[in-house]
């Protein structure tokens, strides 16, 4: 048992930090109270760090890029295993990583600003008649950005469409009448 300083309460020794310069081996302040220091001095300090730490990055930037590169080619088959292993062991944490990513991708368009919701995804699957935009074909529709979001596209019900599977992957990220060009040609 040992006695925080900060905060007076008395706990376990796992609950503080160890400390081989101290008497005990432990640190003065509990675990918690260590963590609530660092954090309140890290926003007092904030702009100072941040404006380190961008310092450092155009001074050394390059140089760690270049460092990475190199270990990573040298050690290649290690990287890709170790994530193959870490992907396997992580499946959830796999989906959670790959949801964000689609979510960073139509994040340009500003969650207030985007109406779509099932409700009116529905609605405008009705009003298509329950069909593919594109060849009219009947089936389980996908949602299709007419301006795709990797063209700047926004996420909004003004530049969706139902599209069937096929459509919208032929599609992929091609303006509208570039494919429906290109549709024409192959039929």
């Amino acid at each position: 048992m040992k006695r925080c300083s900060r905060c007076g309460q008395t706990l376990l020794a796992e609950a503080f930090y160890p400390d081989p310069s101290r008497r005990l081996g432990l640190s003065s302040y509990c675990r918690d109270c260590n963590r609530e220091t660092k954090r309140i001095r890290y926003l007092e300090q904030r702009e100072d760090v941040l404006a380190r730490r961008k310092l450092y990055d155009q001074d050394h930037g390059a140089a760690r890029r270049s460092y990475n590169h190199a270990y990573y080619e040298t050690h290649r088959q290690e990287s890709i295993d170790r994530m193959a292993a870490w992907q396997r062991a992580h499946p959830d944490r796999c989906v959670a990583r790959q949801r964000n990513r689609r979510n960073r991708v139509r994040s340009n368009t500003p969650p207030a600003l985007s109406d779509v919701t099932p409700v009116s995804w529905q609605n405008l699957i009705d009003a298509f008649g329950g069909r593919c935009f594109y060849c009219g074909g009947e089936g389980r529709l996908e949602m299709d950005h007419v301006i795709p979001v990797s063209r700047g596209g926004r996420h909004v019900l003004a530049n969706l469409v139902p599209a069937c599977g096929t459509c919208n992957k032929r599609k992929h990220n091609a303006q509208p009448l570039a494919f429906l060009v290109r549709q024409v040609r192959l039929a």
